[in-house]
């Protein structure tokens, strides 16, 4: 048989073009699920979204993130604790990271929301904007941007100690600080949570670690 023939089957036409979609799709799903890139012609396919798309994320690089954080930004003596959450949004498929700043006498300042959050696992990086309220001026919001670090715990694990944020209001000054999942803290503190206790429980801590920190300074 002629290649000419050949070339002319229907069917071999379609198992052609069968063939070569197939290794396509296997590329592609290759490079999603390894989190790489790779570029062809004119287009580039990429497992990190566009700008204009839904951010991604695995689940393992995020597992360990999930809950409530402590955060303890020495760079701001007047309001210097926050608590942040790190949750998925399995509505929309995303990742938010929100919470409230707190001032030493556990008052809260402000609050953020995270606009969005990109989890960079190989660069162990968290990104995020956000949009912040300050306490008595729930009308007047500034923007910011975030970055929290990570690193590979123990059993392997990704999870986050530090990390910095530069806010609109503060003239883009950054302000760095320590992160510790909020159990811990509690724990070393000896306080306990009572049912569903929410930010009555933060302020607790606040409170109990300033003492702490106080009492350590004289």
């Amino acid at each position: 048989m002629q290649w000419s023939s050949l070339l002319n089957n229907p069917i071999v036409i379609f198992a052609v073009v069968t063939s070569i979609l197939i290794v396509l799709l296997l590329i592609l799903i290759a490079v999603v699920v390894q989190g790489r890139e790779i570029s062809f012609w004119p287009p580039k396919i990429s497992a990190r979204s566009a700008p204009d798309s839904p951010f991604t994320y695995r689940q393992a690089d995020v597992n360990a993130l999930l809950g409530e954080w402590f955060e303890e930004i020495s760079g701001s003596p007047e309001r210097r604790y926050s608590i942040g959450v790190f949750r998925i949004d399995k509505v929309f498929g995303t990742c938010t990271y929100d919470g409230t700043n707190y001032k030493t006498t556990a008052d809260e300042y402000c609050t953020w929301r995270s606009k969005v959050v990109i989890v960079d696992a190989q660069a162990r990086q968290v990104y995020y904007i956000f949009t912040a309220s300050i306490q008595g001026e729930m009308h007047s919001t500034n923007t910011g941007f975030g970055a929290l670090n990570l690193v590979v715990g123990a059993n392997g694990e990704i999870t986050m100690t530090s990390g910095h944020y530069i806010e609109a209001r503060q003239e883009g000054r950054p302000l760095s600080h320590t992160m510790v999942p909020l159990d811990a803290v509690a724990k070393e503190l000896g306080i306990a949570r009572s049912g569903t206790e929410g930010s009555d429980f933060y302020k607790r801590v606040i409170r109990a670690y300033e003492a702490r920190r106080i009492g350590n300074k004289r």
